[in-house]
């Protein structure tokens, strides 16, 4: 089912309210990083900003940044093969 233009602007305003609410928190991987980085160096994403910056405004804006830990990295190996890195 389409969302309707109306509905799609509601659903934007209700989680841009959610996230800009201080009665909630809100969390970045430390990954959603490297996957940016990733796709600007292949120039698969264009950025307003540098990515320096746009780093700078997540941080200053309250987000909690999740890390990468050994846990994670031991779970992509039991993870299904979605990607293919061309370079090897």
């Amino acid at each position: 089912m389409r969302s309707s233009g109306l509905s799609q602007i509601m659903i934007n305003y209700l989680l841009k309210s959610r996230i800009y609410s201080r009665e909630n928190n809100c969390f970045v991987r430390i990954a959603s990083f490297w996957e940016i980085a990733i796709k600007v160096s292949l120039n698969r994403l264009e950025l307003n900003n540098s990515l320096e910056q746009i780093f700078k405004i997540i941080e200053e804006s309250g987000f909690f940044i999740l890390p990468i830990g050994t846990n994670d990295v031991l779970k992509l190996t039991t993870l299904d093969f979605h990607h293919r890195d061309r370079s090897f």
